[in-house]
This record gives structure tokens, C-alpha cells and sequence, in this order.
């Protein structure tokens, strides 16, 4: 946060020397000033006319800044799980100081712009507002997270009512989708959570897509979704050039073993199941019934 005061001309009576009663004045005033803005900062020591005081917020927006290689644009793995990170914009959080405000109101002021946004423990779901169905139900067991902000999914008891009569596995999701609550970004509430990022490391470095990377609570939650229809299948392990070249992740890519032997990406099956967080559909179940060759 950058802190700035007015600032006076050269040519300002306020910088012109002069014994006379009004000098006297613009002086007091000027000290008073100083007074109140050096307490509105929290400083024991004066501020002096036209001083840019620089806080540890905005000293966070420059550590903020990113340098790391996703950043340049040689990448060695280039996808949409890739995040880049630009610098911030100069100026923002700019308070600005009158010379005739108020001492309270200037600390009110400060701690406004300085207090930090509340988090939100549950986030909150995008609602639908088209058209509705009375065969179309809705569960109220969508929307809730975990302690680290990861979808909470517990199978339901009951099917989620629908016009088409599914009752596949998909059904007994929170997050299934009917014409009355479709698809759309942000349902599935905390879906990034399941996710992390993988450093890779070699003649060139990079983030290894996020997509591929479950965690811990990302690949129960795959693993769940796979027992329902190999109830052997077990979690599993690993490292991306692990077996030689020129590259290796610094972390193990979380996996499905099935009871055959195959292993499935955890990351990857979550994304196909939950439609990259915007819902799970009967094609869920199928496409999760061809991954494991059920």
C-alpha cells in the first residue's frame, strides 16, 4: 500500500521564509498536519511533507511476482493446466491523505483499505436460473467442503430425482447434473482443491499440468469412484523420468491400480468424472466403466 501526502510548490508560501503571524499559522498547521499523518501510519517519528511511504502490502505485490519458468515462453509441458502469472499494476491502493481530514477518520480510512478479505469456509455454488422441472431434484449435500477447501463427496442414500430415471452410480453423486441444474464452471464447489502442482526438473524446467496431479484426498476420491466396480483396486504411484532422461518431477503422480493390473492417473480420471468440476452426467459412469474395461 502506498501511502502519499500533497505536496507543496516551490513557490508556496509554506516555503517562503517569513516572521510574520501568518507564517507563524501555515507552520502550525503544516506541524499538525505532519502530526496526524505520522499516527495515521502508526510511526513514532514525523512525516514530513510530500513522503511515499511504502507498507508490507505492497511490498507483498512485488514478492508476488512471478519468476519462475511458466512465466517465459519456453515450456516443457504446454497446456491449459498451466498457470501464468503476470506482474501487478503500479498504483493500486493508493490513499491519499487530505490536509483537513480528521485524525480518527484517517485511521479509519487506513484500516479499510489495509484489512485483509475474509475467506469463505464453504464456496459459494453458481445457481441456475432457467427453466425447472418438478422430476428434477437437487441434493443438499453439494456445496460442502473439506478442512483444506477439497470437495466433501459422500454417496447418497437415495438417487438424485431426474426426468430420465437414471439411478447409474452417478445418480448417488451430490454434484449430478439434470436439465433443471445443468453443467456450468464452479459447481463442483473446491474441485481445484483436489489438485496440486509438480515441479519438473532437467535441461529445461517447467509445472507439470495440474490435471495430472492428485492430492492425497484427490485420489481417494478416485479411488472411491473406481470401487464401485473393482472393488480390489488400490492406490498407487509414479514419478514422472523416474526410469532415466532428461527430465524428472520432483513429486510421485498419485494412481489408480486395478485389480488387472492397469493403473489409471488419479488426477486424470477425476477430471473426466466431474467434468473438470462443472458436474457429474450418466456419461460419467460410462466413461469410468471403459477406463477401468468393466
Amino acid at each position: 500500500m502506498l501511502v502519499s501526502t500533497q505536496r507543496t510548490s516551490v513557490n508556496s508560501p509554506l516555503n517562503t521564509p517569513k516572521t510574520s503571524t501568518g507564517s507563524r499559522s501555515n507552520r502550525s498547521a503544516l506541524q499538525s498536519f505532519a502530526s496526524r499523518f505520522s499516527a495515521a501510519l502508526g510511526s513514532s517519528s514525523p512525516a514530513s511533507i510530500g513522503t511515499s511511504v511504502r507498507t508490507a502490502g505492497s511490498a507483498t505485490l512485488e514478492r508476488g511476482r512471478s519468476n519462475s519458468v511458466t512465466g517465459r515462453a519456453q515450456q516443457l509441458l504446454s497446456s491449459a493446466g498451466v498457470s501464468r502469472r503476470g506482474d501487478d499494476t503500479a498504483g493500486r491502493n493508493l490513499l491519499e491523505i487530505p490536509m483537513d481530514q480528521p485524525l480518527a477518520a484517517t485511521k479509519a480510512a487506513t484500516a479499510i483499505v489495509a484489512a485483509p478479505k475474509a475467506e469463505t469456509a464453504t464456496p459459494a455454488m453458481p445457481r441456475y436460473g432457467g427453466p425447472q422441472d418438478s422430476r428434477d431434484g437437487v441434493s443438499d449435500a453439494a456445496g460442502k467442503v473439506t478442512a483444506s477447501g477439497a470437495p466433501s463427496v459422500v454417496r447418497l442414500t437415495n438417487p438424485v430425482a431426474n426426468q430420465w430415471g437414471y439411478t447409474g452410480e452417478a445418480a448417488y453423486n451430490p454434484y449430478f447434473i439434470t436439465p433443471s441444474n445443468p453443467l456450468r464452471d464452479g459447481f463442483v464447489a473446491g474441485f481445484s482443491n483436489w489438485f496440486e502442482g509438480n515441479h519438473i526438473l532437467g535441461i529445461s524446467s517447467g509445472d507439470m499440468n495440474a490435471g495430472y496431479s492428485a492430492t492425497s484426498e484427490g485420489a481417494q476420491e478416485a479411488l472411491r469412484l473406481v470401487q464401485q466396480y473393482d472393488p480390489g483396486a488400490t492406490l498407487g504411484s509414479s514419478r514422472f523420468g523416474a526410469s532415466g532422461g532428461p527430465w524428472l518431477a520432483e513429486k510421485d503422480t498419485r494412481e489408480i491400480k486395478l485389480s488387472n493390473g492397469n493403473q489409471l492417473n488419479a488426477g486424470l480420471l477425476l477430471g473426466n468424472y466431474y467434468n473438470q468440476g462443472q458436474g457429474v452426467t450418466a456419461r460419467s459412469d460410462q466413461t469410468l466403466k471403459l477406463a477401468i474395461k468393466v
